[in-house]
């Protein structure tokens, strides 16, 4: 095992709580292990199945106790419904917060939230890992460069089948599957929703239908196809693309594809490449390749987000950042509830 060692400068990470113990809960607790090997772990479940050798990981039953156990740092990684309220009582005990994504399923408890943070100077990541993708770095760089040229337009997929994500659970258990846990493709698979207005900007309208089209036994939306306009920074201009997200296809998908006046360029996130499109040769080109194995992405972020609250900086995604994606993820649903285009400026 490869240990992450923390320059410590501003503070000390002594006392470190997980909440929840699924799958994303489960995969923080063994990176937080790693990057800060010294620190107290505890994780707050009523998982009855889990245990952990010796004592270096103590197992807590309920939010009260955990409070009282006042922990440096505290990551949410409970259903998304719940990560606000979890959040909120955390942040009493003057714990800093890294929120699984999204950060929650109302933009109105997020900004709630982020005030409360705020006022007790308390740092508040979310966890969107793609941001710590090498490719889609890359990808984005090549874009803002100004290298493919003006900016003309963009098409994103991203899915998979459902019952074949998670192998340790049934699909029908999963939070990604209920809606009172805030499941669905539109919060489950906002990354893009994210890392597009990381790129592009902030959101200008939508258009959007929203459908449960499978078999499968949800009770939540499964595919999503919108049409999004971000306002490009430092212009007067937008971009205009498409998305579509689903829970459907068996050929598991992540692309983004972007439309420059002089060249295109397409990131395969499934591959971890990036590819430009040779006007001249009239050919793609590999321009990125992360080769070997994959980056965790996921370690990356909470490295960040670490490295953050002990000397003081905020190179990390962001409470306020966060919430964008969530604004886009409620005009899309609006949209398709009125049957019209909802313009950010009239929000």
């Amino acid at each position: 095992m490869t240990t992450i060692m923390v320059t410590v400068k501003a503070m000390t990470i002594s006392k470190v709580l997980v909440v929840g113990a699924g799958s994303a809960g489960l995969r923080h607790l063994h990176n937080v292990r790693e990057i800060l090997p010294n620190a107290k772990l505890f994780i707050l479940t009523r998982r009855i199945d889990l245990s952990f050798p010796g004592d270096e990981i103590e197992i807590v039953n309920s939010l009260e106790e955990a409070r009282l156990i006042r922990p440096d740092l505290s990551i949410i990684a409970n259903a998304a419904s719940d990560h606000v309220r979890t959040a909120m009582l955390l942040a009493e005990e003057g714990s800093h917060l890294f929120v699984e994504k999204p950060i929650s399923v109302s933009t109105k408890e997020a900004n709630l939230l982020v005030d409360v943070c705020r006022e007790k100077a308390i740092k508040i990541a979310v966890g969107y890992n793609l941001r710590y993708s090498p490719s889609l770095v890359f990808f984005r760089e090549k874009i803002l460069s100004g290298e493919i040229g003006s900016l003309l337009g963009f098409h994103c997929e991203v899915g998979q089948y459902l019952p074949s994500w998670r192998k340790n659970i049934a699909y029908r258990d999963s939070v990604s599957a209920r809606k009172v846990s805030g499941g669905g493709v539109l919060l489950e698979l906002s990354h893009e929703l994210d890392y597009l207005g990381w790129i592009f900007g902030s959101w200008s309208q939508v258009v959007s239908r929203i459908s449960k089209v499978s078999d499968l036994d949800i009770d939540v939306e499964d595919y999503v196809s919108a049409i999004l306009g971000f306002k490009l920074e430092n212009s007067e201009r937008e971009i205009i693309g498409t998305l579509i997200q689903d829970f459907i296809r068996r050929d598991k998908t992540r692309f983004c594809y972007v439309i420059g006046s002089e060249k295109s360029i397409r990131w395969n996130a499934i591959a971890n490449i990036v590819e430009i499109y040779d006007v001249t040769q009239e050919i793609w080109q590999e321009i990125f390749n992360e080769g070997g194995l994959p980056v965790d992405t996921y370690k990356r972020e909470l490295q960040a987000f670490v490295n953050g609250v002990i000397n003081n900086t905020d190179d990390f995604v962001g409470g306020i950042e966060s919430i964008q994606a969530l604004e886009l993820v409620e005009a899309i649903v609006q949209s398709n509830d009125s049957n019209r285009v909802i313009y950010r400026d009239a929000n």
